[in-house]
């Protein structure tokens, strides 16, 4: 009997995956800002006429962008993984920092959790 396209992903596989799209899209993002970090050091210090302080790139620049980046990253990574369940025939029930609630109602306000059960 073939397997079915649309299987649920195992348990195991889910915060393996938040936690590589998180990584990946940090680091993506922490080298473009220190891209431009630097771009732009190099240019005002070409203007004003001073040697370019390159710690400021990486310090104020590219690392706090990094970090938010990350943050936004890894709660785009959970929101996405409350799947629906049967097709959007049953609920799922989860517990997020807003309390207990269906998985359509946290998909809705935008937050993240740990799936308690599903019932369809």
């Amino acid at each position: 009997m073939p397997r079915s396209a649309s299987r649920p992903p195992r348990w195991y596989t889910i915060p393996a995956r938040v936690l590589l799209l998180t990584f990946i899209g940090t680091l993506l993002t922490f080298a473009v800002s220190l891209l431009l970090g630097i771009l732009g050091t190099i240019v005002i210090s070409a203007i004003r006429g001073h040697h370019p302080d390159m710690t400021l790139a990486y310090r104020d620049v590219a690392l706090p962008i990094a970090i938010v980046a990350g943050a936004i990253t890894l709660i785009a990574a959970l929101i996405t993984e409350i799947r629906r369940v049967q097709g959007g025939l049953g609920i799922s029930i989860m517990t997020t920092p807003k309390g207990v609630m269906t998985g359509r109602q946290a998909r809705r306000e935008g937050v993240g959790g740990e799936i308690l059960c599903e019932v369809w």
